[in-house]
């Protein structure tokens, strides 16, 4: 394993920083024409591109195998028509997390800098997104790293009001509604940011920490809809009976969450 040095490439904004700069994808798009100074080269602007593409097109149309009716992700539309939704290269060479890790904390910063005006409507936050992609790495080498950094930094995005997502091009993770669904599959491995949800309960069934951290910021309400997810979503027995019984010890129950995981 090289330095930390050496496992940072090119197209690099900061010093000791994996993450070149933020930009729309419309901005993207005035790099790629020349029509402003780019920031990126040919290569990685392509890459982010691609990333573009499939956030505009993809996920804001409906899908036949999506099992619902509307866009593959509702909030998507609303992000890119605020121009709340920033994408970045991370030109780390290497597939060990600690650089990535260590440096998320400047993405997360801004994150937190994308706030809506003092005008807009209560609610404008959550259309704020923030993709990472991994543009120097082969599609099995960012996948490995997008795998290894969302389960290391996702108990902690939780608890800061945050979930992080891991999207690659061979990620078997199923739709909410259909089993024959991948929609997260990507055509080039990247992270995402944004604001947890209270519709995320879902996304927390896995790690008990996930759980916990959910039900910190939700409260009852977080534990109603947990107790809904483990009764519809397909999830391990093993993973059914360790929530069912953190919600059992949970202080603030509602009567019919153990009548909801009993059927799980």
């Amino acid at each position: 394993m090289g330095t930390e040095k050496d496992e940072i490439g090119r197209n690099t904004s900061q010093a000791n920083s994996p993450f070149g700069t933020f930009i729309t994808p419309e901005q993207l798009r005035a790099q790629q024409r020349g029509s402003v100074e780019a920031v990126y080269d040919l290569q990685t602007l392509e890459k982010l591109a691609a990333i573009a593409g499939y956030a505009e097109t993809f996920l804001t149309a409906p899908h036949p195998k999506l099992g619902r009716k509307g866009a593959v992700c509702p909030y998507v539309r609303g992000s890119l028509d605020r121009c709340y939704l920033k994408l970045g290269g991370c030109n780390v060479m290497s597939t060990e997390p600690t650089v990535v890790v260590r440096n998320m904390a400047r993405v997360i910063d801004i994150f937190q800098g994308m706030l809506p005006d003092a005008s807009d409507e209560p609610g404008e936050s959550m259309y704020r997104t923030i993709l990472v992609v991994f543009t120097e790495l082969s599609a099995k080498e960012g996948s490995e790293l997008v795998e290894a950094v969302q389960k290391l930094l996702k108990p902690g995005f939780i608890d800061q009001g945050l979930m992080i997502g891991e999207f690659y091009p061979s990620c078997p993770a199923k739709g909410l509604h259909s089993d024959e669904f991948r929609p997260l599959q990507t055509p080039v491995p990247c992270l995402a940011v944004r604001e947890i949800t209270l519709f995320d309960a879902p996304f927390m069934l896995e790690d008990d920490l996930y759980v916990a951290g959910y039900l910190r910021r939700f409260g009852q309400a977080g534990a109603e809809r947990l107790a809904k997810a483990i009764s519809t979503i397909a999830t391990g027995p093993d993973r059914v009976v360790s929530v069912r019984n953190m919600l059992r010890a949970y202080p603030v129950m509602c009567p019919h969450i153990s009548d909801h995981a009993s059927r799980a």
